[in-house]
């Protein structure tokens, strides 16, 4: 399962205190089409879920908010 691929990769990121296993990327289609990919802050991944840090006035936040579907 990929979020537990995901899980794997960011531990294993952190014990080595990498910087960037706090981050991960994500990438939408905004509503003209084109596609964006974006830097997030990646906060915790569980079993079921990961979740994310998205600013409520950033632009990521608005194409997620008009089209949910995202890679």
């Amino acid at each position: 399962m990929i979020i537990e691929q995901i899980r794997e990769d960011r531990a294993r990121a952190l014990e080595a205190n990498d910087p960037t296993g706090q981050v991960c990327y994500l990438a939408t289609v905004d509503a003209d089409g084109s596609p964006s990919v974006r830097t997030l802050v990646l906060r915790e991944v569980s079993e079921r879920s990961v979740r994310l840090f998205i600013n409520a006035s950033s632009p990521k936040w608005r194409a997620l908010s008009a089209n949910s579907a995202c890679q």
